[in-house]
């Protein structure tokens, strides 16, 4: 196979590659839920959200103005992404009632010292 054949042959998968992409997109507009009713088309998707609450992101000029404006939708969604985040950092910070057990331990040293006991 030659250079020309190599090139031919990326570019038709390429061609490929995208046109599956927008039959997918194409399917998933078709199919997939209705927008929330007010989402609007300047609001981040929930992706973004989660990037920048959870995994620190920083948002873009616009997306900060936006959120800002006051949009319904964000704002709930910013409330859900919060309300996850505190419930996540209560979970982490429960823990098992702690019992106290006396125990014996011996102490280095002399063979037959007494015990010493720690609480």
């Amino acid at each position: 196979m030659n250079v020309s054949n190599e090139l031919q042959t990326d570019r038709i998968a390429e061609e490929t590659v995208v046109r599956a992409q927008r039959a997918t997109q194409a399917n998933d507009a078709a199919t997939g839920p209705p927008r929330h009713s007010e989402q609007t088309d300047q609001c981040p998707n929930i992706a973004r959200f989660a990037t920048v609450l959870r995994f620190g992101g920083s948002w873009t000029a616009e997306e900060d103005a936006h959120i800002a404006s006051g949009c319904p939708f964000c704002q709930k969604v910013y409330a859900m992404f919060g309300a996850a985040a505190t419930e996540a950092a209560q979970e982490d910070t429960v823990c098992e009632p702690i019992t106290c057990e006396e125990t014996k331990v011996e102490l280095p040293g002399k063979p037959g010292a007494d015990d010493t006991t720690l609480g």
